[in-house]
């Protein structure tokens, strides 16, 4: 067994915490903040409404292994991340589609920056 110190408590320096003391390591963290997670921390309140006093944060991987390692400590909430850009009255489904123009190729929109 080993003696580690980690600082900081935010995703990084929590899951290498974990993983070490999971190995058998004797770990102690050190955090300026009493909680863990970093920026990406929430309580529920006396109310049971969910307080994320960092402000709200979306968790996005490809990778299955970092997914599951997660889910041993949260349970996930159904989220679908929508974009829509109102150009000309009309809602284009995400922020490119200003740059796209129409995604069936109809229209171009221009920022009047381009070379004649």
């Amino acid at each position: 067994m080993e003696k580690f110190i980690v600082v900081g408590a935010g995703l990084s320096g929590a899951t290498i915490a974990r993983l070490l003391a999971e190995d058998g390591n004797d770990v102690t963290v050190f955090d300026k903040r009493a909680t863990l997670g970093g920026n990406a921390y929430d309580y529920v309140d006396k109310n049971g409404i969910t307080v994320q006093p960092y402000g709200p944060h979306i968790f996005h991987t490809d990778y299955k292994e970092v997914y599951d390692f997660l889910s041993g400590f949260t349970e996930w909430r159904e989220y679908k991340h929508r974009v829509l850009a109102n150009v000309r009255g009309r809602l284009l489904p995400d922020s490119q589609g200003i740059k796209r123009g129409d995604r069936r190729g109809q229209q171009r929109f221009h920022t009047g920056t381009e070379k004649a």
